[in-house]
């Protein structure tokens, strides 16, 4: 056999035919997983830390909450205006729950939250409030940046785009 026809057989196999259609049919399912099912995504900002850094890479589960709703503790994806970018919260409470922060420490109905994933809780307080029906609040793991400078409160679930897979 010549080096032309080796580099052939390398390149495209037995047939090209062949090798074109499975490579057009693989782009679609490429294309199918990554429109409807997963996207790829790079991870700004410190809101997240210590759980997850920023630059991180992970990939977003656009399916995971399409047929169940979040439940307390969960990393969500939330989607902005457009779906141009997203924010990475965790829910910290589900619709009809009582929630508010003292001095730092998270109360749901009532009782003190232990929060394992927080390095510096900080010094967050915020009055008791209700979730509204169909609506979840979220927070990032950061705690030693100010409430005030987080993305912090109620979210529907339409806004919910999915869960992350690292």
């Amino acid at each position: 056999m010549n080096k032309g026809k080796v580099f052939a057989r390398l390149v495209y196999g037995k047939s090209l035919p062949r090798t074109l259609i499975r490579a057009v049919v693989l782009g679609g399912i490429c294309y199918v997983l990554c429109a409807f099912c997963f996207r790829p995504t790079v991870l700004r900002g410190k809101s997240m830390e210590p759980t997850f850094r920023d630059g991180q890479i992970g990939l977003i589960n656009k399916l995971k909450y399409r047929t169940m709703n979040p439940r307390r503790g969960d990393v969500v994806v939330i989607s902005t205006r457009g779906n141009k970018s997203f924010y990475l919260k965790r829910v910290l409470a589900v619709s009809g729950e009582r929630i508010e922060f003292r001095n730092g420490d998270l109360y749901v109905e009532g009782e003190l939250i232990e929060e394992a994933y927080i390095d510096n809780k900080g010094m967050w307080s915020m009055h008791e409030t209700i979730v509204p029906p169909g609506e979840f609040f979220v927070a990032g793991d950061n705690r030693s940046i100010e409430i005030y400078n987080h993305r912090v409160g109620f979210i529907p679930k339409r806004r919910v785009a999915g869960g992350l897979i690292l």
